[in-house]
């Protein structure tokens, strides 16, 4: 039986990679130079899918995956019907509100435009701030 992981692309999956490999799990592609949709290990016991993080929850939502590594921001974005198992340790973000330089944060009270993909995320946090 092959164990499916779907791992997002770029910083978090030199740190999946990392950690699958200090517990003995070494692949026949290189993840970072591969075109390959999936990569496996040498035993054929795993396979990595090497996607986009905003796909990992649906891969793994929808069965293609048994397991995801993705950011906490997507999760909490998405808010995908799966089960977070454990935080992994690596990786961070940050959600800021960026804009010219001469408005000060107090200004920011009516009729602003944000450009985001994190909507729900953004609704949240000015929702919380009163701004909504």
């Amino acid at each position: 039986m092959r164990l499916t992981i779907a791992a997002a692309k770029g910083y978090l999956l030199t740190k999946t990679i990392e950690k699958l490999n200090a517990l003995g799990y070494t692949f026949t592609d290189d993840a970072h130079t591969t075109r390959k949709l999936f990569i496996d290990d040498t035993t054929q016991t795993l396979r990595l899918l090497l996607i986009r993080p905003w796909d990992v929850p649906v891969y793994v939502s929808q069965g293609a995956a048994d397991l995801g590594v993705v950011g906490k921001d997507i999760l909490l974005e998405q808010a995908p019907n799966v089960l977070t198992l454990c935080d992994l340790g690596f990786g961070a973000c940050k959600l800021v509100i960026a804009g010219p330089k001469p408005i000060e944060p107090k200004q920011l009270v009516h009729h602003l435009k944000v450009a985001t993909k994190f909507t729900h995320s953004t609704h949240s946090i000015f929702n919380k701030k009163g701004s909504m």
